[in-house]
């Protein structure tokens, strides 16, 4: 299995049916993965940790 990068690591990741979520590790930024490679969109700042459902 080859894996493919996304991005960053992150202090907190959460997955959903559609996409991933990073939470950055000094927990100021909430972003979401586009689908393209390693682009991100930020989504919501700050936060401790995430949850996703669905």
């Amino acid at each position: 299995m080859n894996w493919t990068p996304i991005g960053e690591t992150g202090s907190d990741l959460a997955v959903d049916d559609q996409t991933v979520y990073r939470l950055s590790t000094d927990h100021q930024t909430i972003t979401r993965w586009t689908g393209h490679g390693t682009e991100r969109t930020t989504i919501d700042t700050p936060a401790t940790a995430l949850t996703a459902t669905g």
